[in-house]
């Protein structure tokens, strides 16, 4: 009955009302080639950027602050919602719409076969088909709104994370609900498969992350030293590794064999809404984009200065050296980004951090080249 599916839930994610009040975060999705990202937020845009240079490439404004974003596997389409309880799909080769549902969205997921769409509705979830975008059915069993949605690496199975305490995963197939992970002692605010699909970590607003097996529904291990909602999951290639991050600034990289804590990092005055891995990279989303390789020991590397992540949030973009600002027409915000860029020149900015603010390119704001004093 569901086999070839869009997905269309409700309910309240972790920068809504109900568990945060207005939001504040970016939201992000890199599509499965690696060539692109895509944020949403607070200023009403959604931003794509060609990774890994971070250079902008696009941006679409919206009706509303945006709630969530996921590309199409292919990365030929992709699904941008925002707080207007609408959902809108873009080519993102001609960069037209090509429908639009009327759903509210707080977390969206495309299956893995380009087959489903995932945004949360309610206490329900409700599934469309990926190719033709019509409505195909609903999954019921949560008693409070979903937060968030992940599907397994081959499609087969969607996971759901509720404010009711429980995640559950679910038959995309029969719309049949598969197995309910109870244990948290708050509402489950993340979920994500592990690449293999055989374990499912969710994170909670009683500051716990927890693995399970997904066939059996036994917890596997019980990660504790968050001090806040754990708001992001990520799963590298590597299958033992786990980093999560909480919606204070923490972000931590586990084992999942052992429990143990590999690297434990406080970025200082930021928060954390979204996380994840473009190969050995961890990305993390708030009120900018921090890109963190976790392959070498933390303690080894050059971040960036703090000065870095001081930009303006009118500012278009900074790249890893700090070549290009583009000119905005107002004079307040054109000199701001002549200062970062001369700031950043002065400074070393090498190591693997690149920090990028994501609260830019408000529409009709970020015309035409670059004066001639932030040419590279």
């Amino acid at each position: 009955m569901f086999g070839a599916a869009l997905a269309c839930g409700g309910g309240l994610r972790k920068e809504a009302d109900f568990f945060t009040g207005p939001h504040t975060a970016t939201i992000v999705d890199i599509d499965t080639t690696g060539a692109m990202l895509a944020s949403v937020g607070e200023d009403r845009v959604v931003h794509f950027w060609s990774l890994p240079d971070l250079a902008g490439q696009r941006s679409i404004p919206l009706a509303d602050f945006g709630t969530a974003v996921a590309f199409a596997p292919d990365g030929r389409r992709v699904a941008v919602a925002d707080r207007t309880s609408r959902v809108a799909v873009w080519d993102t080769t001609s960069w037209t719409r090509i429908d639009r549902l009327d759903h509210p969205a707080a977390a969206l997921a495309w299956s893995g076969d380009r087959l489903a769409l995932a945004v949360p509705d309610a206490n329900t979830v409700a599934i469309y088909d990926g190719e033709q975008l019509s409505f195909v059915g609903m999954l019921e069993g949560h008693t409070a709104p979903v937060v968030d949605l992940a599907f397994s690496p081959d499609g087969a199975y969607l996971a759901t994370g509720s404010a009711d305490r429980t995640a559950r995963v679910w038959e995309v197939a029969t719309g049949q609900e598969k197995q309910l992970y109870a244990g948290h002692k708050a509402g489950v605010v993340s979920v994500r498969f592990s690449p293999d699909g055989a374990r499912l970590a969710t994170g909670s607003q009683d500051k716990m992350a927890r693995v399970w097996d997904v066939g059996s529904g036994e917890p596997l291990r019980q990660l504790s030293g968050h001090l806040d909602w754990v708001v992001g999951l990520a799963f590298p290639e590597e299958p033992d590794l786990l980093a999560t991050a909480d919606k204070d600034g923490r972000y931590r990289v586990w084992s999942t064999s052992d429990g143990g804590s590999r690297e434990k990092v406080d970025l200082e005055e930021q928060t954390v809404e979204d996380i994840l891995f473009l190969g050995d990279t961890l990305v993390l989303a708030g009120r900018e984009i921090l890109m963190q390789d976790i392959s070498k020991p933390l303690a080894k590397q050059a971040p960036a200065p703090p000065e870095a992540r001081v930009l303006d949030a009118r500012c278009s973009k900074l790249l890893s050296c700090g070549k290009t600002l583009m000119r905005s027409p107002d004079p307040e915000v054109a000199d701001r980004g002549l200062e970062v860029v001369k700031m950043a020149r002065e400074m070393d900015l090498g190591g693997p951090a690149i920090c990028l603010n994501t609260l830019v390119a408000l529409p009709g704001t970020m015309e035409g080249p670059a004066p001639p004093e932030c040419a590279p």
